[in-house]
């Protein structure tokens, strides 16, 4: 719907590609050039068509609300998930309902779409958070950091190989069987790292798998900057090998500190347990989910997912 004859609603191929660049760029820092949103929309088959949805106001983008549908596993079967990304308005034009009519219009789509839930995710410290629960955005998992500091380590046996690798069909087969009988985001497209590193989110310079005498034993994926190392997931089929894998990493990289992104009733509470980490960090992040059919409520929404079980998977990985 619009909001009058100044303002109107429109898709990304309608509009001044460099107008769109330079919204994002003015409000998120983040350089949406044509280029990148091509290469995006070629390879992420999550994102629709229309891709993100624009304000325009006399002629002038002043608002963007991006979205991406994702298929996840429940404990009733497949579900299909709307997921919200760039939201932004220009400073300028801030605090005129924009971005609300924006989202209006999305969620009237994708319930169209035949689409129930929507996610997305923020600060409970920006000023859009009240936006989002004004619009019925509930609070759905928690987001923290896990933080070890990395000390020297009795040197592990020198049968774990860690090689490192970019290639998505190696991630894809572990993870596929790793993540059999969980619930969550198990069903990824084969090219997810291609993909997120398209979208230029979350940054990974260190992926690769760990190996026994030529047996997988699991991999990560994670991001080394100086002395700290972000681990964005890990995953190993034996949760003994978990330790084992971080000291190979320790003794290659030897970084100070090291940091797991963790969701509050995940699966990673489980691998954070097996890690050794010994400390978490509460943030003001946090993951927010809308019923746009008003049928659940928040404990239906964590009891189809397993939330506080430890069988729902999801990681950085999966954000938009």
């Amino acid at each position: 719907m619009e909001g009058g004859k100044e303002l109107k609603i429109r898709e990304y191929d309608e509009l001044d590609a460099q107008e769109i660049l330079e919204l994002n760029k003015g409000s998120l820092g983040w350089s949406l050039t044509p280029e990148k949103a091509e290469k995006i929309r070629k390879l992420d088959p999550h994102v629709p068509d229309y891709f993100a949805l624009f304000s325009v106001e006399r002629g002038t983008v002043v608002s963007q609300v991006g979205a991406a549908t994702v298929n996840t596993e429940t404990i009733s079967g497949t579900e299909r998930l709307g997921f919200v990304w760039g939201v932004c308005t220009d400073p300028k034009a801030a605090r005129k309902g924009y971005a609300g009519s924006l989202f209006e219009e999305l969620h009237d789509r994708l319930s169209d779409d035949d689409i129930r839930y929507v996610l997305l995710g923020t600060s409970r410290g920006f000023v859009a958070y009240n936006l989002y629960k004004k619009l019925g955005y509930m609070d759905f998992i928690g987001l923290k950091w896990a933080i070890r500091q990395c000390k020297p380590m009795e040197k592990v046996t020198r049968d774990i190989a860690f090689t490192k690798t970019r290639k998505d069909s190696i991630f894809s087969e572990i993870w596929t069987r790793y993540t059999k009988g969980l619930l969550g985001f198990s069903k990824r497209p084969r090219d997810l790292i291609k993909i997120k590193k398209a979208w230029g989110w979350p940054p990974i310079n260190i992926a690769g798998i760990f190996q026994r005498k030529g047996k997988t034993l699991g991999y990560i994926l994670a991001n080394k900057v100086g002395k700290t190392i972000t681990i964005e997931e890990i995953i190993a089929f034996k949760q003994k090998d978990f330790r084992d894998m971080l000291k190979v990493l320790e003794m290659k990289y030897k970084p100070r500190y090291m940091l797991y992104n963790l969701l509050e009733g995940s699966h990673g509470e489980k691998i954070y347990d097996n890690l050794g980490f010994t400390r978490t960090i509460d943030t003001w992040g946090t993951l927010m989910v809308k019923d746009i059919k008003n049928r659940k409520s928040i404990k239906d929404v964590h009891k189809m997912y397993g939330i506080g079980e430890t069988k729902f998977f999801m990681t950085a990985m999966d954000m938009y």
